[in-house]
């Protein structure tokens, strides 16, 4: 018998008296004392994997101090990004060595091709107030050995190159040759690229 409900409340006292014998407190206590070291190893690991995670998390200093030097580095090197990469600034320039193929050819019988030189310029829109597309400034110094060919220069090289702008610039009589004529050809102008 478990219980002895049926009995008057001094017997039930007496009987619950003697089930609390020292042997079922200490199996008790015992059986708290594990609940509460299993409970506290738990905690004692969960603390040691959060605390193993966050030092996996956080960087050596060693990393830390590279890291650093290298968005220091970074910094710099964009300040500088355009002075870096000419390459791109070149790219983006207009393309002239198709002229250059045959340049002598275009420039006609009687004219012969001294000297090519080239430079580019940022003109300046006046509606808008800022650069356009680098526009390619060609100088052809060439001996023109009769008027015929003189006269016909500017226009053939126009033809050939597709320039907008053709002037004439400085001109020179070649002291050992009078009949020759050293010219200068500026063409001026975004050409049309050909095949």
């Amino acid at each position: 018998m478990k219980t002895a409900d049926f009995l008057p409340e001094e017997q039930f006292q007496l009987h619950m008296e003697r089930r609390r014998t020292p042997k079922r407190i200490a199996i008790l206590s015992l059986f708290a004392l594990v609940c509460l070291m299993g409970s506290q190893a738990i905690a004692w690991e969960a603390k040691s994997i959060e605390e193993k995670a966050i030092e996996a998390e956080t960087p050596d200093t060693d990393s830390m101090v590279a890291n650093a030097d290298l968005n220091r580095l970074f910094a710099k090197m964009s300040e500088y990004a355009e002075s870096l990469d000419p390459l791109a600034e070149h790219l983006n320039r207009p393309k002239c060595g198709w002229i250059l193929h045959g340049l002598a050819e275009a420039c006609g019988d009687g004219v012969i091709v001294e000297r090519v030189r080239w430079s580019y310029e940022r003109q300046i829109n006046p509606g808008r107030k800022q650069n356009t597309q680098p526009e390619l400034q060609l100088i052809v110094t060439a001996l023109a050995e009769s008027d015929a060919a003189l006269l016909e220069l500017p226009k053939r090289l126009l033809e050939y190159s597709g320039y907008k702008k053709c002037r004439t610039g400085h001109t020179e009589v070649i002291k050992d040759r009078p009949e020759a004529l050293r010219v200068e050809i500026h063409l001026t102008g975004k050409p049309e690229e050909q095949s």
